[in-house]
């Protein structure tokens, strides 16, 4: 069964289940970690890496570690205290371009409605919120940077102009 918070964990038996023996394995934002890491673990069961606006691993070069970008403080709020107002702003403030975001209220009520739904997703999400850990705890890292410097996946790495979440930063591959 898989551990707490560890979607890597959680990847292998879904396509074992599905009887997929390699895959393409696309994920955005946290998802972008979740491919990164099972490329890196599993590199015999994916087929190409695609992480878009994805957190790296390693330190961010130009601020303090754990250094939550305006887009993720703007999630961080509407985790904390749930609102559709919070909810609101935050799919507005991850649109890059104001029209995809046009349809915010309706979009941010299904996401808070989800988001509360599930306590005990809160409950595992919230702790991670006041640490910056939001991909879980730095240990699931420790020997990433290593393994993805031996990564021979055809991998192509995707970020948006002015991204407001992910920090770029960090996003360092050997």
């Amino acid at each position: 069964m898989p551990g707490d918070r560890d979607h890597v964990e959680a990847l292998e038996p879904a396509l074992d289940a599905l009887e997929l023996d390699r895959v393409a394995i696309v994920g955005n934002s946290m998802s972008g970690a979740t491919a990164t890491r099972f490329a890196a673990y599993q590199p015999e069961r994916v087929s190409h890496l695609i992480p878009m606006g994805s957190p790296g691993p390693g330190v961010n070069q130009f601020g303090p570690p754990n250094y939550l970008t305006e887009g993720i403080r703007i999630l961080v709020r509407a985790y904390l205290e749930p609102s559709q107002a919070n909810f609101q702003v935050t799919v507005g403030a991850l649109a890059h371009d104001p029209a995809l975001a046009e349809d915010a209220a309706s979009a941010a009520g299904g996401w808070m409605e989800a988001a509360l739904a599930r306590p005990d997703h809160m409950e595992n999400y919230n702790p991670a919120l006041s640490t910056g850990e939001l991909n879980g705890p730095p240990q699931l890292f420790q020997d990433l940077p290593s393994l993805l410097a031996k990564l021979t996946v055809p991998t192509l790495l995707v970020h948006g102009r002015g991204t407001t979440a992910p920090p770029t930063t960090r996003t360092r591959f050997g």
